[in-house]
């Protein structure tokens, strides 16, 4: 049986993170999916291993971004001429970030159209899930409540 998550609870922890612990959640909800279900559904060890490489790949982008502003803004207290110019590592830190975000949807649409197949609850549409997660994850509470009342 699958444990009764507060959605409340969880979405403080999402705030509180900046939005990391939404990952963590996701996951936590793909389990339960799991566990409902009876099967493995959703490989969660593929997705928890894309998931990383994502974040390690982003955190080297932002830090390398990072050092070569401090480097840029070094070079203007110097009295350099340098024109502002756009990185490239903003285009790959943001394709990594959209990566991210469609790698998350993912696993939010299947873990939901896992347990409408198979346990035949109502839980919001993919359309309903996608906008609501640019609403930052408030479809996460609804799924963490309808998966609640089935695990009851």
């Amino acid at each position: 049986m699958q444990k009764n998550r507060n959605p409340v609870l969880h979405w403080f922890f999402v705030m509180l993170t900046g939005g990391l612990y939404a990952f963590v959640w996701n996951y936590r909800i793909a389990a339960d999916v799991n566990k409902i279900t009876d099967s493995k559904v959703i490989d969660i060890r593929k997705n928890v291993s894309a998931t990383l490489i994502l974040l390690i790949a982003y955190l080297f982008v932002f830090i390398f971004g990072l050092l070569g502003f401090q480097k840029q803004m070094e070079a203007l207290r110097a009295g350099a001429d340098v024109s502002p110019s756009t990185s490239p590592l903003i285009i790959v830190g943001f394709v990594i970030g959209l990566a991210l975000l469609m790698q998350f949807i993912y696993l939010m649409i299947r873990s939901a159209r896992a347990v409408k197949e198979n346990k035949g609850i109502d839980v919001p549409t993919n359309a309903v899930l996608v906008v609501l997660t640019f609403v930052y994850f408030i479809s996460l509470p609804l799924l963490q409540s309808k998966i609640n009342k089935i695990g009851a």
